[in-house]
């Protein structure tokens, strides 16, 4: 735990206002935009994407896709998968690391598939 994930809060006990601090969960070094920038920049070319995004903490907003991928948005035309699962996890804010990237040749051209190591809100 870093100390930037920690943030103070306060609560109420016994009608007394007391701090505390709260885990925050990872950090991302890259935001959702960040990940389409790359991809646009790089025209999804793997060994080019691979070694700028495949160990970084991302953050992404899923929502489910097709053939049990998941998406933010469908019209970006990039599928995310979860190497795990939180139990119950059906979507939402994730901040998890790239693991693996791959774009599979749909016959019209690579479609990005981003593999992240745990899928959880």
């Amino acid at each position: 735990m870093k100390l930037s994930q920690i943030i103070p809060v306060s609560g109420i006990v016994a009608g007394t206002l007391l701090p505390c601090m709260a885990w925050t969960g990872p950090a991302a070094d890259l935001g959702y935009p960040q990940v389409m920038d790359l991809l646009t920049e790089t025209q999804g070319n793997p060994t080019q994407v691979r070694p700028r995004l495949v160990g970084k903490t991302v953050s992404a907003t899923l929502v489910a896709g097709k053939n049990s991928l998941w998406v933010v948005s469908p019209d970006d035309g990039v599928y995310f998968a979860c190497a795990a699962s939180a139990p119950g996890f059906k979507g939402g804010p994730v901040v998890a690391k790239v693991i693996q990237y791959e774009a599979p040749d749909n016959g019209e051209g690579g479609e990005p598939h981003l593999t992240l190591d745990r899928c959880s809100n």
